[in-house]
């Protein structure tokens, strides 16, 4: 019988994840260093700067997930072994100081038997090990990520799909609370605030947010844009010391404002009662980041 893998899925296995186990001063990780938390989130913090990352976290019941176009390829004979070489690499560099090929053997035998596939152990330690470690550690490079996240809580899932859940979860929080700390000092003094400024890709970026600040803006400013804003303020100093009762035409020709934003102005009631009930709401959020409604 030729010696080979035998990479073989195993019969009546439900889905979920399997990931290596590791023990006690086993290092299985690395996070780099990294600055200032710009938000902690229920199960991920984010940094204001990148940093290289390192794991040995793999996924051996998934194969592999293209997020672009949401298509999964099943685990098979190549995925397996590309995983077993990052897993082994991975834990090498990490380990240096340790038995690491000892208690790498340990963590495969593991995976072969707990793991939704068979595959040949020895075959592994004799033959792929020893071709591995002649690549030397320069390999390292091609596991080298390079994030501005860390898990900081257990996550209690059976996809990978489900962690980019909970890791989009926790950054739509972040740019909820980062944009609406930096607004509250505007929506306190009744400033019309630039959703395309703040929100570069609009309702897209964050519909709650994005809903919520166009409701703030049409409430306590009677404006929908920016420019409506500053034809507003036109027309605010330009009646400081004139009657409101002036012609349209005679207004047009002095500040420029276009006649339909004359005729929405003198309509527009701006209501500062409804500012301080979107303020307390914004402050409620900002209170409790975590907990809020997507």
């Amino acid at each position: 019988m030729k010696y080979n893998i035998n990479f073989e899925p195993k019969e009546g296995c439900s889905g979920g994840y399997y990931l290596p186990v590791f023990k006690d001063k086993e290092i299985y990780r690395y996070g780099g260093s990294s600055d200032e938390i710009i938000f902690k989130g229920n199960h991920f913090s984010f940094y204001e700067n990148t940093f290289d990352s390192l794991t040995c976290s793999l996924d051996f019941n998934t194969g592999y997930y293209y997020w672009d176009s949401s298509a999964e390829v099943p685990m098979n004979e190549d995925l397996l072994v590309g995983k077993l070489k990052q897993l082994y690499i991975t834990f090498k560099f990490l380990n240096l100081d340790k038995d690491y090929s000892v208690i790498y053997h340990r963590v495969i035998k593991d995976i072969a038997f707990n793991s939704n596939f068979f595959f040949n152990v020895d075959y592994v330690m004799d033959l792929l090990v020893p071709d591995w470690d002649s690549e030397g550690q320069d390999t390292i490079e091609d596991y080298i990520k390079v994030r501005n996240w860390k898990v900081i809580s257990p996550l209690n899932i059976k996809h990978f799909v489900e962690f980019n859940i909970l890791k989009g979860n926790d950054h739509k929080r972040m740019v909820v609370v980062n944009t609406l700390r930096d607004s509250v000092e505007a929506m306190e003094n009744f400033e019309f605030i630039d959703a395309r400024e703040v929100l570069p890709r609009g309702r897209a970026t964050n519909k709650l947010l994005y809903e919520l600040i166009q409701k703030y803006n049409v409430d306590v400013t009677g404006c929908k844009t920016v420019k409506k804003y500053h034809n507003y303020c036109l027309l605010d100093q330009f009646f400081i010391n004139r009657p409101e009762k002036m012609s349209c035409k005679k207004i047009m020709k002095e500040t420029g404002v276009s006649e339909r934003h004359i005729i929405d102005y003198r309509k527009t009631t701006r209501d500062k009662k409804k500012a301080k009930a979107i303020v307390k709401e914004v402050k409620d959020i900002l209170r409790h980041p975590l907990t809020f409604k997507l």
